[in-house]
């Protein structure tokens, strides 16, 4: 087995990677990569057997990131691999065949690759500095947003952009408060027919994992999915805001909570929860408690995942309720059953002060929709497996 074998050999696990990824290949893709590809082993002669597993491993985190989010991960994310430990038995469900192709063939390169000696300096370097010429040429000097990178130009162009952007010095903006002209008019024009109507009552807000606006009303094989939300929106009570878009970026729920007590976007190519200590901030949290609400969250998860133990005392939060101070009855997933969360979650709040504000997230939906069988509600059709339809099905009573 030699380096040029490892190096076709690699090639072969790209192409794959890009037809399971990509909508089309582009000429700007295949060039790019050729030439990053023979970059990488023309610089590590003497290592090729390391590089391969390196870059196949990154494939196979590449793979299965995007199977989950869409995009590629940044540096910033792969970073947070040890947070994905928390997901416990469900990465199995990850797993598939393509990704066991980018890595089953890495212990036999392990032992029956033999590294060679270095060779050939000059025409190395000669050929080193005619791709790096060749890859300068396709490449516009437009900036591009990460994810536009990788469908133009692939995945090596990708992650050393990803490193560029990491190391560059960011232009920080003082942290002082500031009124655009055109908001501070808005806000003054807004019509307050609704303001100040729950003044004194109880606030309660459920983040529903996973939960699209598609679900609401939809009904499958004659059973609704949502049967308590519909009844909610026959009520003429109810206000319902049906055009809401998410603002999430990598930390996807724990950015979800930010915008939601913020009203700030979040990081998007960064978890706002881990890069930033959310520090002096204005937060819902704050404002209920200036009114005099006592301020509490429940999630069934541990309390140091995304560092919310810490985040959640800067936005305001005077008590944190997490997996560590349920009882574990029913956990499958990442954390306790959204069932048993939900039951415990309105026990303590009958004793909690009043009024208060109530932040529940729920998590028995989260990806990657594996409900265990005793935990289906409804009787649902194979083909719909795996989806979010189905994970709601295991809290049919309570977001339905």
């Amino acid at each position: 087995m030699n380096s040029y074998f490892l190096m076709v050999l690699f090639a072969v696990k790209l192409v794959l990677f890009y037809a399971v990824t990509l909508n089309s290949f582009s000429v700007s893709i295949v060039f790019s990569t050729a030439g990053w590809l023979l970059i990488l082993f023309l610089i590590f002669r003497g290592g090729h057997r390391f590089l391969y597993i390196v870059l196949s491993l990154l494939l196979f985190v590449d793979y299965l990131y995007f199977q989950n989010f869409g995009n590629l991960p940044s540096i910033r994310e792969i970073t947070l691999i040890p947070q994905v430990g928390d997901l416990g038995g469900d990465i199995k469900y990850f797993i598939d065949v393509y990704s066991l192709f980018f890595v089953a063939d890495l212990p036999f390169v392990w032992f029956l690759f033999k590294e060679r000696e270095k060779s050939g300096s000059f025409l190395t370097l000669s050929l080193i500095l005619i791709s790096f010429t060749f890859i300068a040429a396709i490449h516009t000097s437009q900036r591009l947003e990460p994810k536009f990178v990788f469908n133009r130009y692939g995945m090596f162009s990708y992650h050393l952009q990803d490193i560029i952007d990491l190391f560059s010095p960011q232009e920080k903006r003082e942290n002082k408060a500031e009124k655009v002209p055109v908001v501070e008019e808005r806000e003054n024009n807004l019509q307050k027919k609704f303001f100040g109507i729950g003044k004194g009552k109880n606030v309660i807000v459920v983040q529903m994992e996973s939960l699209q606006n598609f679900v609401v009303g939809l009904t499958v094989n004659g059973q609704e999915i949502t049967p308590n939300i519909n009844a909610f929106l026959k009520d003429r009570d109810t206000i319902y805001f049906s055009r809401c878009y998410q603002q999430v970026g990598s930390g996807n729920t724990a950015d979800a909570e930010f915008v939601v007590n913020t009203s700030l976007h979040t990081l998007g190519d960064a978890v706002v929860y881990e890069e930033y200590p959310v520090i002096g901030l204005p937060t819902l949290p704050k404002i209920m408690k200036s009114n005099g609400y006592h301020t509490i969250v429940f999630h069934g998860n541990v309390a140091w995942f995304w560092n919310r133990e810490e985040v959640y005392k800067h936005i305001g939060f005077d008590e944190f309720v997490s997996l560590e101070d349920f009882k574990q009855d029913e956990i499958f997933g990442m954390g306790l059953a959204d069932v048993s969360f939900f039951k415990q979650a309105v026990q303590k709040l009958k004793s909690s002060p009043k009024p208060f504000y109530a932040f529940l997230i729920t998590i028995s939906s989260h990806t990657p929709f594996v409900i265990p069988e005793e935990h289906r509600k409804l009787n649902l059709p194979e083909e719909i497996s795996d989806t979010i339809v189905w994970a709601l099905s295991s809290g049919h009573t309570l977001c339905g």
